[in-house]
């Protein structure tokens, strides 16, 4: 019985022993590495504060490699934004947010990271592209030799427009390719380990323009249509990012020529144009998707449908549909070639109301009848003919006409002299002014001379008053009468002021208006009706 005890003890202290031997060297490895990883976030944190953004990106970067967590991508989106690599910063942002665990989370810490991150991507869209990437899961992604995840990523990368450098490692093993990227394009990035191979296929993209829509109901239609166009492998691409990326203005989208253009500038062979038009059925809409080949100009295909009271879900779902069935339908329109000469050339050649081109022109053109005019100022227009055959060449030529000239004047007979001309009196009226009268004159003038001299009395009068009436008598010179003249040449200056300037204005008031007419002779040329009454013999 002893020996049985002593063996069950000898071997629990055998298990604790081997136990401890396993898990204490993990446990002290586990210790390490997160004192590793302390001492890598707070490197970065003071590398970051003092501006050392390379050593705040390696030291991140490292922790990264030891533990791949959502908190890290937070922490290398915010030195992306503090570096000011604003797409960076939001590719980071948004994979963050994509991440599982920190959509439940609830602490405090994370919640202010998710809402700071989520205000940063509600700021204004970049000009961007997309890489999808697939590899080997778990293996570490580096775009420009910078951590961005590991695989498989929750969202393809968001990438500045240009070449790039997108590299995956797993344990010894790199894989590196090279993209070129466009904005609002996508491509798509395939690594195999076991082989090594690296494949990158260009996403092709679909020029998508919407008419007079709702920014809510534009961005439902935009990503009903990306989703109905993912069967085919198209991508859409927004019309504003077009617009940036060849820097033209939104009035481009309504001229066929310019569209073409701008499809050439963004990669883009093929555009859509969806329209929603109201119709007299209250709440009845009339949707419609027009299919454009830039290499033609024309629109190659129409799919349009009426949608009674839709919800918001379903016309959205309907305008995805008629998307998809224009693509279709246009892509697989057959084709030729169509070249149309002139003589002389530069004339402008229109199919219906759309023009075309200029001659010498040759471009793709839709296998059917077609019907041109040919303008050029000066020359007649001339209307062709002209069918082109799936995968043929089809040529038209025209001469131009000039325009006839303009059918001359008729000319008076030469054995008839020119009418003599006739004599006329011509009335004409006038205002003139009567002369002043000479009596208004005088009594002006005598006025003004009376004036003048009651204000030489008044004058006289002031400067006389307070002076002595007779010499001093007295001897300390006390006047016993003195001069009281002061009112009598005040009153007298007075109305020597008025009969001054009633004068005056009897002599300036100019005389009376009066409406005379005068009568004048003139000499005009006689009709060729009255010089065909009386003809000269």
């Amino acid at each position: 019985m002893r020996f049985v005890v002593k063996s069950r003890a000898w071997s629990f202290l055998c298990a604790l022993f081997v136990f401890a031997c396993v898990c204490a060297p993990g446990q002290i490895a586990a210790r390490k590495r997160a004192a590793s990883r302390e001492d890598l976030l707070s490197s970065a944190a003071k590398a970051q504060q003092e501006k050392r953004f390379g050593d705040a990106h390696a030291a991140l970067a490292a922790a990264y490699r030891e533990r791949a967590e959502p908190m890290l991508l937070n922490l290398l989106a915010l030195l992306a934004q503090a570096e000011g690599r604003s797409v960076a910063a939001q590719d980071l942002f948004r994979r963050y947010l994509a991440a599982p665990e920190v959509q439940s989370a609830s602490d405090e810490k994370t919640t202010h990271a998710r809402e700071h991150a989520q205000r940063v991507l509600h700021t204004p869209a970049l000009l961007a592209g997309h890489v999808a990437l697939f590899g080997p899961r778990g293996a570490l992604v580096l775009l420009d030799d910078r951590v961005v995840g590991t695989l498989p990523l929750p969202l393809p990368l968001l990438c500045e427009p240009g070449s790039h450098r997108i590299a995956m490692e797993q344990g010894k093993k790199r894989l590196q390719g090279k993209v070129a990227i466009r904005a609002g394009h996508q491509a798509e990035m395939r690594m195999d380990a076991d082989s090594g191979a690296v494949l990158v296929t260009l996403l092709p993209a679909v020029l998508l323009i919407q008419d007079d829509l709702s920014a809510d109901e534009a961005g439902r239609f935009e990503r009903a249509v990306q989703q109905a166009l993912q069967a085919s492998n198209y991508i859409v691409l927004r019309a504003e990012v077009a617009l940036a990326q060849a820097q033209q203005p939104a009035g481009c989208l309504n001229d066929a020529q310019c569209l073409a253009t701008l499809a050439e500038k963004n990669g883009v062979s093929y555009a859509l144009r969806v329209q929603a038009k109201a119709q007299e059925k209250p709440g009845s809409r009339r949707l419609s998707v027009s299919f454009l080949d830039r290499k033609i100009g024309i629109v190659g295909a129409l799919a349009e449908q009426t949608c009674d009271a839709c919800t918001a879900e379903a016309s959205s779902a309907l305008a995805g549909q008629l998307a998809k069935t224009a693509l279709t339908q246009g892509i697989a329109r057959p084709r030729g070639t169509l070249v149309v000469k002139s003589t002389p050339t530069a004339a402008e050649i229109y199919e219906g109301e759309q023009r075309l081109g200029v001659t010498p022109y040759q471009r793709a053109a839709y296998a059917e009848t077609h019907t041109l005019t040919l303008r050029r100022e000066g020359y007649q227009a001339e209307t062709l003919q002209v069918t082109v055959s799936a995968g043929q060449v089809a040529t038209a030529e025209a001469v131009l006409r000039d325009l006839p000239e303009p059918a001359p004047a008729p000319l008076l007979p030469v054995n008839e002299p020119p009418p003599p001309p006739k004599e006329i009196l011509v009335a004409r009226t006038r205002i003139v002014r009567e002369p002043r009268s000479r009596l208004r004159i005088g009594l002006g003038a005598a006025a003004m001379a009376l004036g003048l001299g009651v204000g030489g009395l008044g004058i006289g009068a002031l400067s006389l008053h307070g002076s002595c009436l007779d010499p001093p008598i007295s001897p300390n010179g006390t006047c016993r009468e003195i001069y009281q003249t002061k009112p009598a040449g005040v009153a007298l200056l007075v109305l020597g002021g008025v009969l001054l300037g009633g004068g005056a204005v009897l002599v300036a008031l100019p005389g009376r208006q009066k409406t005379i007419t005068e009568y004048e002779k003139q000499l005009v040329p006689a009709t060729p009706t009255e010089n065909q009454a009386n003809p000269v013999r």
